[in-house]
C-alpha cells in the first residue's frame, strides 16, 4: 500500500484521538488491484470480536463511527490539498 496514503491515514487518525496499529493484509482487497495499477491506496480496517470475513464477525458501532471520522478527516484533508 502507498506509503503516504498510510501515513495520511494514521495523522487523521491522530487527529480525531483514534488509536490505530499497521496490520499486513493476505487478502485480495480491491486496494490491491489499485495499487497494481498505480492509484495510491491504503486500507482502513474496523476492528471486530470475531474475525473477518466470518458469518459471525461484529463490530461495534462505537468503532465503526471511529472509523467513520477518520475517513472523513483524511478525504477533507485530501480535497482541501487537490
Amino acid at each position: 500500500m502507498d506509503d503516504t496514503v498510510q501515513s495520511d491515514l494514521v495523522a487523521a487518525a491522530q487527529h480525531c484521538n483514534v488509536g490505530t496499529m499497521s496490520l499486513p493484509s493476505g487478502g485480495g482487497h480491491d486496494s490491491a488491484t489499485f495499487a497494481g495499477l498505480g492509484v495510491p491506496s491504503g486500507m482502513l480496517f474496523i476492528r471486530n470480536e470475531n474475525g473477518s470475513h466470518n458469518p459471525e464477525e461484529h463490530m461495534s458501532l462505537d468503532d465503526f463511527h471511529c472509523a467513520a471520522r477518520v475517513l472523513t478527516k483524511w478525504a477533507r484533508c485530501m480535497l482541501s490539498s487537490a
